[in-house]
């Protein structure tokens, strides 16, 4: 793995993880046309939420594999 000890891989892979699920979570949001009481009328009908994790697994393993790429031949380097 080069530079990268198994540690900061997860974390690198967990942190680009969260940040493409905070940013699919918006996509394919639709209300419900009457909230039923006790429901949040901004809260959304089907959230998807399988859908978008499943992309933000697909997405953060191709960016982390360019990650990886970018450290093993020594285009980009962790230490100074």
């Amino acid at each position: 793995m080069g530079q990268m000890n198994i540690a900061t891989a997860i974390m690198v892979y967990l942190f680009l993880w969260w940040g493409l699920f905070f940013m699919f979570l918006p996509f394919g949001v639709r209300h419900e046309e009457k909230a039923e009481g006790g429901n949040d009328p901004g809260a959304p009908d089907r959230p998807l939420l399988w859908k978008k994790a499943g992309a933000a697994s697909i997405g953060a393993g191709l960016l982390f594999l360019v990650w990886w790429y970018l450290l093993d031949t020594g285009l980009f380097s962790l230490v100074s």
